[in-house]
């Protein structure tokens, strides 16, 4: 057998690669500009590969995400947003407005489709506590819910939107809170 030698430097950028490459959870790869990564092969009689560039390496840590097939993504059930219709028809943001028509309907969209009963959840007010009579109707396979008042509101008062948390899916899971389920606006001035 023939003795060769390494230098130091060399010796240790391999152990150093052995050693990243056999922990788990950590492996290294030549930067995308050198092209693929060599083809991994057992050790056990195979003759060694000879580099002979010195790639710069990068490590990435963690174990890869393993894709679970025939799993369905969960999809949180949340109200996306609550609109207004101006007095043209046109949609707009409820959250914050402060010219709402008087006589206007709102629409409230939900993430997934929502049990008939979540209509119950659904209050509106103004800011003084006086509940407001509206009517419900369920749009685009009960993900979209529309609502109207039963009357005018009144000019320039400030007034509440909101959907309670017992709201649910159809599936019977609660409706995530992030804040868009409240919307305060004020209507037009006379």
């Amino acid at each position: 057998m023939e003795d060769s030698y390494i230098s130091r430097r060399a010796f240790l950028k391999k152990f150093a690669i052995l050693s990243m490459l056999s922990a788990g959870g950590v492996r290294c790869v030549p930067k995308p500009e050198y092209g693929a990564p060599p083809v991994a092969e057992p050790l056990y009689g195979v003759e060694p590969i000879v580099i002979t560039e010195e790639p710069d390496i990068m490590v990435e840590y963690g174990v890869e995400p393993v894709p679970v097939y025939g799993v369905e993504p969960v999809e949180l059930t949340q109200l996306y947003q609550m609109t207004y219709l101006d007095e043209n028809g046109a949609e707009k943001t409820l959250y914050g407005s402060t010219s709402v028509p008087t006589s206007t309907r709102f629409i409230i969209y939900f993430s997934t489709t929502m049990d008939e009963s979540s209509q119950n959840a659904v209050s509106l007010g103004d800011v003084d506590g006086n509940a407001v009579q509206f009517e419900l109707a369920w749009l685009r396979e009960q993900t979209t819910l529309e609502v109207t008042p039963g009357a005018e509101l009144q000019y320039a008062t400030q007034y509440i939107l909101e959907v309670g948390p017992e709201a649910k899916n159809s599936l019977g899971e609660a409706l995530q809170l992030t804040g868009s389920e409240r919307a305060e606006f004020t209507t037009v001035e006379s």
